[in-house]
C-alpha cells in the first residue's frame, strides 16, 4: 500500500458557508476498512478503543487517531467517504442527516447524497482523501482550521499539512475554492494544487503525483465497496447511530489515584467493546452493521514450502478461507479459478496477473523484504490506475491523464516498477502481435522493451530515466546493449540517412501526455479539447493509450481552442475498432461472410463488384490541431471512415490494415470525368492550404485497400506492408507516392496477384493517369510520369 507521512496543523476549516435546512438527526459514519495501530477517543480525548472492524457504526463526537503505517476508510450516510491516512487525526465534530426513502437502490446508482446533510470535520493533523457525492445546494461540508476555508460541492481531493504550517490541497476532480484568513480566495481545479504558507500565502501548481495516486487508489477502493451498499443498510446505521450516545467522561480529581484513572478508562472500553447492546447506559458511538457483497484479499509468502498464501476476508474482516500455491506448479488459469468466486472479472484478472509475476520472480529465488503482501498490493493497486476501462465524450478523465514525466518519477518511486512492468507484458499492454517465431512473441517483445529501460536495477534511477527519456534517441541507437530499432516493437527494422535532420525524432517528456486505459471507448460524436492540457504554450503529444482495445463508436473531432501544434497519437495494444468490436453490426451476414473470406477474399481482390445490402454511416475524425497517429497491434480495418487533420496523418497496423468504402458505384472505371464518383472515397486528408501534408500508412504484414482517396494538400504518400493489394484508389495528381513490398515490385490485375508485391488490382490512378504497367519504366519500379524532378510513383523493397 502506497503510504505518504504528512503532518498537519490544527483544526483546518475545509467546506461550506452556506447553511441548509438540516434538522438535528445525526447521521451514520461506517467502517469500511482498517489497518495498522490506531484508536479512537471521545470529545475530551479519552480512549474508547483501539478495535474497530469493518462494519462498525460511529456516530459525531468521536476523534479517530492513525498511527505509523496505518489507516482508516469510512463511508459517510450521506455518501461521501473518507481515507484518513498514517499519522493523522481526525475529529468528527458534527454530522447530522435528514431522513430519507431508501427505496431499493444501492449506493453506487446515486449520483447526488440522499438527503440534505451538514457536515463538519476538523483535521488535527496527518492526510485525508476525500470523495463525496454530489452535495444538495443547501447542504453543507465544513473542514475547520485557522488556516482559512475552502467550498466544496462535489469533488475528490487530498488535504496534507506539515507541522512548520505548510498546508497543501490537491484536487483530481471538480474545483475546490479555498479562501485565507485575509479574505483571498484561490479556486483549485481537476488536476491542479494550492500550496498554502503559514501566512496565508497561495500558489498554484499541478497536482502532486503522489496525491493523485493517494486520491485515485483510496477512493476507488472506497467506492467498490461503498457502491454495493444499500439505501436500506444504510437507513439501518443511521437508526443505530441516532440511539448511540457521546458521553464526555470527567476526568479525574487531582487527589484521585492514577490507577483509579486506569480502571475507569478500562471500563469504558469494555463499554466501548459492548456497544452492540444498545439497552447499556454506556454505549459510546458504535455500533456494527452488516456490509453487503464487500470482501478483501491478502496474501502471505511460505519461504519454507515455497508457497503463496490467499487468505480471503468476509465483509466484517473474519477471515473465510485460505488457499496455498506452489510457486513452481501453477498456471494462469488456477490462479482465475482461485479467484474466481471472490472478484469480478476485471479485477481478477489483474490480480491473477499480479501473483503470477511475484511468483516467477519468488522461483527465480528474488525475495521481498517488505513482505509479499505489500508488494502484490502495491503493485496490483498502482496497475489499476491504468487499467480502467474510460468512457471519453466531453472532457478528459484526470485520474487517467498522465504526464509522461510524471509516470517516470512514478516508477522511481514505485519499489515494484519492474514487477509492475512485467504485469502490463502478460496483460497485453505493451503489444499483442501475430508472430510466427518464438523471440517475437508477446512476452519476448515486452520483456525486451523493459530491458531497454534499464530493467530491473534502472526503473527505479530518476537520474537514468530522465536522461534517457529526454534525450534525443534516434533509430540506429544503442541502449542497455540493445539496438534502437523496429523489431523490439515488432515492426520492419529500418536504417536513416545521417544526413536527414532528425529533430523531429526527439520529444521532450514535459510534452508529452497519456489517457490511458485497459479499453478506451470515444463515444459518438465525441468532441475533447486536447489544448487545455497544455499549459506551457509549447507544441505537445497527446496520446489515447489502451492496453487493450479501443472503440471509436462514431464521429469523433479533436478541438484545438488555444491554436497549438498539438499532435495526437490513438493506440491500442490489442485492437481499434470503429463503431463496435464486431463488423457484422453494420453489414449484413452475406457481405460479412465475404469480407471476412480470407482465401478468395473477393472484397479486395475480385474482378466483380460487390455491394452490401446495408452500409454503415460515415464515421469522420477531425484533429484541428498539427499531426495525427492511429495504430493498432492487431488487425485494423477503417470501412466508410475518413480521417482528417491539419498536420501530417500516419495509420499502421502490426497486423493488417485494411480500408474499405461502400460509398461509391465500384463498378464505374475512374478518370478525370467522373470526380463526383471518386469523392464517395474513403478520404485521408493532411496539411492545409498554406502548409501542405504526408500520409504515412504501415502494415506489417498485409494492406488491402478498396475504395480510398486522398485530400488535395496533401504532398507525400507512403504505404509499406509485406504484402498492398490495391483497388479503386486514387492518389492526387501532385502528391509523391512511394509504395513499399517485401520484394518491391508491381503486379496489374486481379489475376496477376502475388503475396510480397505491390498489387494493383484494379482502378488505380493518380491524377487522371490509369496506373497500369506502362505507367512505369522497364524497371517497374519507377513511374515514367514525374513531379518535377521526382518520379510520381516509386515502387521499393522494405527489406
Amino acid at each position: 500500500m502506497i503510504r505518504h507521512l504528512v503532518y498537519i496543523l490544527p483544526f483546518f476549516s475545509f467546506g461550506l458557508s452556506i447553511k441548509g435546512q438540516v434538522g438535528e438527526n445525526p447521521g451514520a459514519i461506517i467502517v469500511l476498512s482498517e489497518e495498522g495501530s490506531y484508536d479512537v477517543r471521545d470529545a475530551d480525548g479519552n480512549l474508547l478503543t483501539k478495535n474497530l472492524k469493518p462494519g462498525s457504526v460511529l456516530r459525531d463526537g468521536l476523534i479517530i487517531k492513525t498511527g505509523p503505517k496505518s489507516e482508516i476508510s469510512v463511508l459517510f450516510s450521506n455518501g461521501l467517504t473518507a481515507s484518513i491516512l498514517s499519522n493523522s487525526s481526525l475529529r468528527i465534530s458534527s454530522f447530522k442527516q435528514n431522513s430519507f426513502d431508501p427505496g431499493d437502490q444501492k449506493l453506487g446508482e446515486l449520483n447526488s447524497e440522499p438527503s440534505l446533510s451538514s457536515t463538519d470535520l476538523s483535521l488535527e493533523f496527518g492526510d485525508l482523501v476525500v470523495q463525496t457525492k454530489k452535495l444538495n445546494r443547501r447542504s453543507s461540508f465544513n473542514i475547520t482550521s485557522p488556516i482559512g476555508t475552502a467550498g466544496i460541492r462535489g469533488t475528490e481531493f487530498q488535504l496534507s499539512q506539515s507541522v512548520n504550517g505548510q498546508c497543501k490541497l490537491d484536487v483530481a476532480t471538480s474545483t475546490v475554492s479555498f479562501t485565507n484568513l485575509q479574505g483571498v480566495t484561490s479556486t483549485v481545479s481537476n488536476g491542479q494544487g494550492l500550496d498554502i504558507a503559514p501566512a496565508g500565502e497561495m500558489s498554484e501548481r499541478k497536482i502532486n503525483v503522489q496525491a493523485r495516486i493517494n486520491i485515485i487508489i483510496k477512493n476507488t477502493a472506497n467506492a467498490k465497496i461503498a457502491a454495493q451498499i444499500t439505501l436500506n443498510i444504510i437507513k439501518e446505521a443511521v437508526s443505530k447511530a441516532a440511539k448511540l450516545l457521546v458521553i464526555n467522561i470527567p476526568k479525574p480529581n487531582d487527589n484521585e489515584e492514577e490507577e483509579d484513572s486506569e480502571d475507569e478508562e478500562k471500563d469504558l472500553r469494555n463499554a466501548f467493546m459492548d456497544s452492540h447492546f444498545l439497552n447499556k447506559r454506556t454505549v459510546l458511538g458504535v455500533e456494527t452493521v452488516r456490509l453487503s457483497h464487500a470482501s478483501s484479499v491478502s496474501y502471505s509468502y511460505d519461504a519454507d514450502s515455497k508457497e503463496i498464501i490467499i487468505h480471503f476476508y468476509d465483509h466484517q474482516g473474519n477471515l473465510i478461507d485460505s488457499v496455498r500455491i506452489s510457486v513452481f506448479n501453477f498456471d494462469l488459469q488456477l490462479l482465475l479459478e482461485t479467484l474466481k468466486p471472490w472478484q469480478a472479472e476485471h479485477d481478477k484478472i489483474i490480480d491473477a496477473l499480479a501473483l503470477q509475476v511475484f511468483m516467477e520472480q519468488l522461483g527465480l529465488g528474488y525475495s521481498y523484504d517488505e513482505g509479499i503482501n505489500d508488494a502484490l498490493q502495491s503493485a496490483i493497486g498502482f496497475a489499476r490506475i491504468f487499467l480502467s476501462e474510460i468512457n471519453l465524450n466531453y472532457s478528459l478523465p484526470s485520474a487517467n491523464t498522465w504526464k509522461a514525466s510524471d509516470l517516470v518519477y512514478e516508477f522511481t518511486q514505485n519499489p515494484y516498477a519492474y514487477e509492475f512492468g512485467l504485469l502490463l507484458v502478460k496483460f497485453g499492454a505493451l503489444g499483442e502481435a501475430n508472430f510466427n517465431s518464438d523471440n517475437q512473441s508477446i512476452s519476448s517483445l515486452g520483456t525486451q522493451i523493459i530491458e531497454l529501460l534499464g530493467g530491473r536495477k534502472k526503473l527505479s534511477n530518476l537520474d537514468y530515466l530522465n536522461k534517457i527519456s529526454s534525450g534525443k534517441i534516434k533509430p540506429g541507437d544503442v541502449i542497455n546493449g540493445q539496438p534502437v530499432n523496429g523489431s523490439i516493437l515488432g515492426t520492419r527494422s529500418f536504417s536513416v540517412d545521417p544526413s536527414n535532420n532528425l529533430d523531429d525524432l526527439s520529444l521532450e517528456i514535459d510534452r508529452l501526455t497519456a489517457i490511458v486505459g485497459s479499453e478506451v471507448t470515444f463515444e459518438n460524436n465525441a468532441e475533447l479539447d486536447v489544448s487545455t492540457l497544455d499549459s506551457t504554450g509549447e507544441n505537445q503529444v497527446v496520446a489515447f493509450a489502451a492496453a487493450k482495445d479501443l472503440v471509436i463508436k462514431g464521429n469523433l473531432t479533436f478541438k484545438n481552442s488555444k491554436n497549438s501544434k498539438q499532435a495526437i497519437s490513438i493506440g491500442a495494444a490489442d485492437d481499434v475498432h470503429f463503431r463496435s468490436k464486431s463488423i457484422t453490426d453494420y453489414f449484413d451476414n452475406e457481405f460479412a461472410q465475404k469480407y471476412l473470406n480470407e482465401i478468395d477474399d473477393p472484397i479486395f481482390l475480385g474482378s466483380n463488384p460487390i455491394k452490401p445490402a446495408f452500409s454503415p454511416s460515415p464515421l469522420k475524425i477531425t484533429n484541428e490541431g498539427k499531426d495525427m497517429g492511429i495504430g493498432s497491434s492487431d488487425i485494423m480495418e477503417l470501412v466508410d471512415v475518413d480521417v482528417s487533420t491539419n498536420g501530417h496523418l500516419a495509420i499502421g497496423s502490426l497486423s493488417e490494415l485494411k480500408i474499405l468504402s461502400t460509398r461509391f458505384d465500384e463498378s464505374v472505371e475512374f478518370s478525370e470525368n467522373n470526380i463526383e464518383t471518386v469523392l464517395q472515397l474513403n478520404e485521408l486528408s493532411a496539411g492545409t492550404s498554406q502548409e501542405s501534408g504526408k500520409i504515412y500508412m504501415y502494415a506489417h504484414d498485409r494492406m488491402a485497400v478498396n475504395g480510398l482517396g486522398f485530400g488535395g494538400n496533401v504532398r507525400e504518400i507512403y504505404m509499406d506492408a509485406n504484402t498492398i493489394d490495391l483497388k479503386n484508389i486514387k492518389f492526387p495528381g501532385s502528391s509523391e507516392v512511394m509504395l513499399k513490398s517485401k520484394l518491391g515490385y508491381p503486379t496489374f490485375g486481379h489475376e496477376n496477384r502475388k503475396i510480397g508485391h505491390v498489387n494493383f488490382i484494379k482502378n488505380v490512378y493518380h491524377g487522371a493517369d490509369f496506373v497500369n504497367q506502362g505507367f512505369f519504366h522497364s524497371d517497374q519500379r519507377t513511374s515514367r510520369k514525374s513531379l518535377g524532378s521526382s518520379p510520381a510513383i516509386k515502387i521499393r523493397s522494405n527489406n
